[in-house]
């Protein structure tokens, strides 16, 4: 999935919303179990313990845990960057589409070679 954000006020916040808007799709698509992965260890910190001691994200993280109820069975996971390259990809380019895009089957053109080279990278720390 890709979605353009904006006005979000640091890179703390957009990556607490885009667990929030993963775990929205999650609900809405109807996942029972879900797997969030992150590079930021704040964020995974944040709502793997259900609080934050950032105003900033307080919101942010309350609103994500709601949707995660809904889910179902939620579980966060730090990764390190090199491990995380296919999402890094997919940030990059959703900040050139002008609405949501979303692919179930087949991975868009743009990610196959950062497929191909994340399928190899040690992901967790």
């Amino acid at each position: 999935m890709a979605k353009k954000m904006v006005m979000v006020g640091s890179a703390l916040c957009m990556e607490a919303l885009a667990v929030v808007e993963g775990l929205i799709f999650c609900k809405e698509v109807g996942f029972p179990r879900v797997l969030v992965e992150s590079d930021s260890a704040e964020v995974v910190s944040s709502f793997a313990k259900g609080l934050s001691f950032l105003a900033s994200i307080d919101v942010i993280l309350q609103d994500g845990l709601a949707v995660a109820r809904d889910v179902g069975v939620v579980d966060f996971v730090h990764v390190r960057r090199t491990g995380n390259i296919c999402a890094h990809a997919v940030s990059q380019y959703a900040c050139g589409v002008s609405v949501q895009e979303v692919w179930f089957d087949d991975p868009p053109p743009f990610l196959a070679p950062f497929i191909l080279s994340d399928k190899g990278s040690p992901i967790v720390s």
